[in-house]
C-alpha cells in the first residue's frame, strides 16, 4: 500500500502514471496493482488516498489493449472440448 500511495503522488493528473500514452512502464506495473486490487475488491475501491491510482487502473481494465489480450476461457470440465492458446507469431 505504501508503494501504491507513492505512485499516486506521481500520476497527479495523467491518463496513464508515466504519462499521457500508455508506455512499457504502465503496461509492466499495471498487471500487479490489478491483481492487489483482486484479492479485495472491496477494500482497495474504498482507499481515498490512491484515488489516482484507481483512476488509471479503470483506464487500464477498460483499454483495448487489455480486453485483446485477456481471452477468458470457459473452466474445463470432464469431456470438455479441448482449447487451445492463440498461436501468436513471434517474428513480429
Amino acid at each position: 500500500m505504501e508503494i501504491l500511495i507513492e505512485l499516486n503522488q506521481i500520476i497527479s493528473n495523467k491518463k496513464w502514471i508515466f504519462g499521457e500514452s500508455i508506455n512499457k512502464l504502465d503496461i509492466s506495473i499495471l498487471p500487479f496493482i490489478r491483481q492487489f486490487r483482486i484479492a479485495n475488491p472491496e477494500w482497495f475501491d474504498m482507499q481515498v488516498s490512491i484515488h489516482s491510482v484507481k483512476r488509471v487502473l479503470n483506464n487500464f481494465l477498460e483499454s483495448e489493449l487489455l480486453n485483446e489480450i485477456m481471452i477468458n476461457y470457459d473452466e474445463w470440465k470432464e469431456g470438455s472440448k479441448p482449447e487451445y492458446f492463440p498461436i501468436f507469431n513471434l517474428s513480429d
